[in-house]
């Protein structure tokens, strides 16, 4: 698992700014409507360029998260559980937290692992309506890349295509 991790997340597999956005090349976008030319296209762009699209799906993913931040109810949201978060830790400092006068003890990593999961619903809930906007934005835009990027000249003559390199043939 470690070793795939490591073959598909390899630095080396991000393409340059200018490389992805094609400056500095006369035609790096041409847009088609050939299904033979736009098939293979996309096919290599996807292979190529899969890191930058993860890289982009990220970049939109946090600023959209800025951007719902600026909400008054998220803030006070996240206020809130900040408040619980200090609690928790704060009254678990001497090994756990005492209910009812020592006739129960709730441990740190039990009281923390409750809170995690309180944080991710809560989360959820106030980035939920944004979310698949928001990943659709990022999954649109890199469609729109991939379709319009003529990149045939690096992934045909560069060896390192993406992460299925070994097993597709790049033509």
């Amino acid at each position: 698992m470690q070793s795939a991790k490591e073959k598909i997340l390899d630095s080396d597999k991000l393409r340059s700014f200018s490389l992805f956005f094609g400056i500095g090349e006369g035609s790096g976008f041409s847009p088609t409507i050939n299904p033979t030319i736009l098939c293979p296209r996309l096919k290599k762009n996807i292979l190529f360029f899969y890191l930058n699209y993860i890289l982009l799906a990220a970049v939109v993913v946090v600023i959209t998260l800025f951007a719902t931040m600026i909400n008054p109810k998220t803030i006070i949201m996240l206020a809130i559980l900040l408040v619980a978060w200090l609690f928790v830790i704060r009254s678990t400092a001497d090994g756990g937290l005492e209910i009812r006068g020592g006739a129960m003890t709730i441990s740190r990593k039990s009281a923390t692992t409750v809170m995690m999961v309180i944080s991710a619903v809560v989360l959820f809930f106030m980035v939920k309506s944004v979310f698949f906007v928001t990943l659709g934005s990022a999954s649109v835009l890199a469609l729109i890349h991939a379709l319009l990027r003529d990149a045939t000249k690096y992934s045909s003559d560069d060896g390192s295509s993406g992460p299925l390199n070994s097993q597709v043939e790049m033509a």
